[in-house]
């Protein structure tokens, strides 16, 4: 019983979401000046956080990542990551209002969303996100309309592959399409 409620309470929230959000707040994108990494603490490890952050920092782009720690869970990170605790969230899967406010504060240019399980809490901070672009890894059994994605990298085997590799395969699928770091002169 708990499940279904739990479920049903997620569905309304999140559809009453998505269906605020217009078209109208998509915006191009011709540089990306900064990344937002959304991803869950128990799939990457601390030092794929800070792989990840050094890339973007290369290429004169700033890198924020939040990472979703479950209950009970211990994530040690750097400074530059923000710690999201289940434990803040709603017991159906909608963050709190004091993460919700804190994230969409944030205004970045991409959002790199990596999570192979499509975690509720995860697919609604991704369809609230600010960012201009959003992109994630393909899987098999998804459905694409399911989550608010505007790039989809497809791989052999998504989800196995590193954070790392998932950020070089964005700003590699993102170059091709003309996309580019802004120019520092």
């Amino acid at each position: 019983m708990r499940g279904i409620l739990r479920d049903r309470l997620y569905n309304k929230h999140y559809n009453k979401l998505i269906s605020s959000r217009s078209e109208s707040t998509k915006k191009s994108v011709n540089t990306i000046s900064s990344v937002t990494i959304l991803a869950p603490g128990k799939h990457h490890l601390s030092e794929q956080f800070n792989k990840a952050h050094k890339y973007f920092t290369k290429l004169n782009i700033a890198c924020d990542i939040y990472v979703l720690q479950e209950k009970n869970e211990v994530t040690e990170v750097d400074s530059h990551v923000s710690i999201i605790k289940r434990e803040e969230c709603e017991w159906y899967g909608v963050p709190s209002q004091e993460i919700l406010i804190q994230w969409l504060s944030n205004k970045t240019d991409l959002l790199i969303l990596s999570d192979p399980d499509r975690l509720p809490l995860m697919r609604y901070l991704c369809a609230a996100s600010n960012c201009k672009l959003k992109s994630a890894m393909a899987l098999g059994n998804l459905d694409p309309d399911e989550l608010d994605i505007d790039l989809w990298i497809d791989a052999k085997d998504a989800s196995s592959i590193s954070l790392e590799k998932q950020c070089v395969l964005t700003y590699t699928t993102l170059t091709k399409l003309g996309i580019r770091p802004p120019v520092i002169g």
